[in-house]
């Protein structure tokens, strides 16, 4: 079993290397309202704006590493959203 500590420094760890999110490979997000670690759970909110990304296909979360996640996706966007993800540190 891995100590809950260690967990919590992945977390962190995934909070401080994320600096964006790339929506279809194009639009770049750099400002969020809300990036924090609470425990084990990485917390990412940011605004997707209709006028600029009518459709979501393919969400990346990046950093000076590159890409660490990627999902491809079917979101529409009809008005400005707040999306939220989170990523849940686990042992598995």
């Amino acid at each position: 079993m891995i100590n809950l500590e260690l967990l919590k420094e992945f977390a962190n760890t995934a909070n401080q290397k994320i600096d964006r999110v790339i929506l279809n490979g194009t639009h770049i997000i750099t400002d969020f309202a809300v990036k924090q670690v609470t425990g084990t759970v990485l917390a990412i909110n940011y605004l997707v704006k209709a006028s600029d990304v009518p459709i979501i296909t393919k969400i990346e979360l990046a950093g000076h590493d590159g890409v660490v996640s990627s999902h491809n996706v079917s979101i529409p966007i009809q008005v400005d959203q707040v999306l939220i993800q989170e990523i849940e540190v686990l042992e598995g």
